[in-house]
């Protein structure tokens, strides 16, 4: 239990700092496998992919970009359904 409140605590200064790197996106994957019910850490989230499309559109050739954009938007369906519709269903 400590580890996973020290992890939320560094999860919630990177969202205060407005830290969007791929770090702090694979920190919240970790806490939200373990506790789906922590909604501050799905906005950050929100907020980190929505940037990180933006630079996908801005920094990458178009053939790349829907490459790019369709693997984040799938592994984040994935994540979602393990997290909140399988493992649980009343946070959904």
């Amino acid at each position: 239990f400590g580890k996973l409140r020290k992890l939320s605590e560094i999860a919630l200064q990177c969202y205060k700092a407005k830290d969007y790197s791929e770090k702090s996106f694979n920190l919240t994957t970790k806490l939200l496998s373990i506790n789906p019910d922590f909604h501050t850490l799905w906005n950050y989230r929100r907020i980190i992919l929505k940037k990180t499309f933006s630079e996908a559109l801005q920094h990458s050739e178009v053939d790349n970009q829907e490459a790019q954009i369709k693997n984040l938007i799938e592994a984040e369906l994935k994540l979602t359904a393990d997290c909140i519709a399988n493992r649980n269903p009343k946070s959904y």
